[in-house]
């Protein structure tokens, strides 16, 4: 099992391309995140988007062109969350809702943020007929602060 844990992060390693990417991302990216794995990177308006996994978890870390890092966005589930921000969201009026993502967003600007994809679904709500349906997009701090919704 371990082998072919072990063949399968070194296909995903393997399969990076680097053409056009600046040193200094890549050293920025290896910097950052020295025991993640990369398996890919792209080229994206706001610089260079690489695609990481890192402890079982596949993150999106964007960097500036000269290798500063930008952002981090990182699938994340309820018992990784800070307990503040389960106490936080518990609290919200959101607390029934079904759980669709939860994302940590990381910045060097700002306390670290999860972002909740939730949905309400009517008891009513059929696979074909949705029209009570509501979805939105609910931030809470790690501290415990609700940020934003929509």
């Amino acid at each position: 099992m371990l082998f072919m844990l072990c063949s399968w992060l070194h296909t995903i390693a393997q399969k990076v391309n680097y053409s056009g990417v600046p040193q200094a991302v890549i050293d920025g990216i290896r910097n950052k995140y020295p025991g993640g794995i990369l398996n890919k990177i792209k080229r994206k308006k706001e610089g260079f988007v690489a695609t990481i996994y890192l402890h079982d978890k596949k993150s999106e870390a964007t960097f500036a062109a000269n290798g500063d890092w930008q952002e981090t966005i990182t699938d994340e589930e309820w018992k990784g969350l800070t307990d503040s921000a389960r106490k936080a969201f518990r609290k919200s009026s959101y607390w029934q809702w079904q759980i669709e993502e939860i994302k940590l967003i990381e910045t060097p600007k700002s306390e670290n943020i999860y972002r909740f994809m939730v949905k309400d679904v009517d008891p009513f709500d059929f696979e074909y007929f949705r029209p009570y349906s509501r979805e939105y997009t609910v931030y809470i701090s790690e501290s415990g602060r609700i940020t934003k919704v929509e």
